[in-house]
Order: C-alpha cells, then sequence, then structure tokens
C-alpha cells in the first residue's frame, strides 16, 4: 500500500469497460514531480490486447522513480538502474529507496548523466538476458565516447543476477537479504579490481 501511494500507482477494473480495464496504471513523472504520461501493464487475460500500452512520451528522457526516491539517492549518494518499472517497485518495497528504471532495454545519455549528477556509486542490475547485456555494454560506451569518467570520480558497478531472468525475480526466488549480500560483493569486487590504491565508501544499507 505505502508503494502503491508513494508512486502513485492505479488500477483499471476489468468490470468498468474501459478501453484499459484489466490493467495497473503507472505514471511516469520529471524531476519536479509534474505528470509526463501514464504507462499500464495488462494483468487480466486478453489474447487481443497489447501486454504494454502508454501514452506517447520520449523514453530516453526520463527515469522511472527518481523524483519519488530523489532524497534517498542524494543522501547515500546511491543509485540502482534496472530495466523495468516492477523491478525498482520490488526493491524500492523491499528497503532499498534508491532504485529507478529505465523505460525500456536502452540507456541515453541524458539519463547516464541526470544519475551522475546525483550518484557517486551507480549499480547496474539489468535484466540477463541479450537486451540487458547489450545495455550495460552501452553504458561504458557512452562513459568512453563522451569522457564521463573525467567529469568526476564515479564508480559504474555491474550487478549479476545469473540463474534468473531480472532483479524481481531474484528477490521472490533469494529474498531482499540475499539481493543486498550481491550488491554489497558487487561494490567490494570493484574496489578490490579498481580502486586498490583508494579508500573505498562502503554500501551502508541496513537489512531490516
Amino acid at each position: 500500500e505505502q508503494s502503491i501511494r508513494r508512486f502513485g500507482i492505479g488500477y483499471v477494473p476489468t468490470r468498468s469497460g474501459h478501453s484499459l480495464s484489466g490493467r495497473i496504471i503507472l505514471p511516469i513523472t520529471d524531476m519536479l514531480g509534474r505528470n509526463v504520461a501514464l504507462t499500464t501493464r495488462l494483468i487480466v487475460d486478453k489474447s487481443s490486447l497489447g501486454k504494454h500500452w502508454h501514452e506517447s512520451f520520449s523514453k530516453n528522457k526520463y527515469i522511472y522513480g527518481i523524483q519519488e526516491n530523489l532524497d534517498q539517492i542524494i543522501s547515500k549518494r546511491k543509485v540502482i538502474l534496472v530495466e523495468g518499472q516492477f523491478d525498482a517497485l520490488r526493491l524500492c518495497d523491499s528497503g532499498m529507496p534508491i532504485a529507478v528504471a529505465t523505460l525500456g532495454s536502452s540507456v541515453s545519455i541524458y539519463q547516464l548523466c541526470r544519475l551522475i549528477q546525483l550518484a557517486d556509486d551507480i549499480f547496474l542490475c539489468f535484466d540477463n538476458d541479450d537486451a540487458g547485456k547489450k545495455a550495460v555494454s552501452q553504458v561504458f560506451a557512452l562513459l568512453k565516447k563522451y569522457q564521463l569518467w573525467r567529469q568526476k570520480d564515479i564508480n559504474i558497478i555491474t550487478v549479476p543476477i545469473r540463474g534468473v531472468k531480472d532483479p524481481d525475480e531474484y528477490i521472490s526466488k533469494y529474498g531482499k537479504k540475499d539481493f543486498i549480500k550481491r550488491l554489497k560483493e558487487s561494490k567490494q569486487t570493484y574496489v578490490s579490481k579498481y580502486r586498490k590504491n583508494e579508500s573505498g565508501s562502503f554500501f551502508d544499507f541496513e537489512i531490516v
């Protein structure tokens, strides 16, 4: 219920007869909390309808959850970037209110620069498929192309989730404590590999 209220999530009942009946409604907002568009997910069996429907908007200019989690991201200087809205919701609902999502499998330079402005540690946890692997490669390609490494001392940390499809499924199967452990291990591996001679900041989430 807390997440539903926080993210303004809605649902159109099947009995309503509306064109969006049987769909969860997920609003997209900008950094100021202004509504940009409505996205939906069909959760009833209607084979003639697409699972996803959304109003037209520029996906590469927005990040799902960034306004709702802005205070926590700035406070911790950390963000977890995932691929799907439900992945971000699951992480936030599991005590990690620094999770945000791209609105598709690709990452734009605008989205990446926005996250770099807000966080020192960016954890990449995309879906465990070809599209997810391509998205990770895309992030590092953008960093190199625009020389973003030189703009700020940032840590871009990949978080492997082998054996499951996405972060949502990982938490369902292994629990949030195991996922947080995976984040910590990924950070420590990164520090030992790339920051050997520097004092790295450790992941400081409390498990509640």
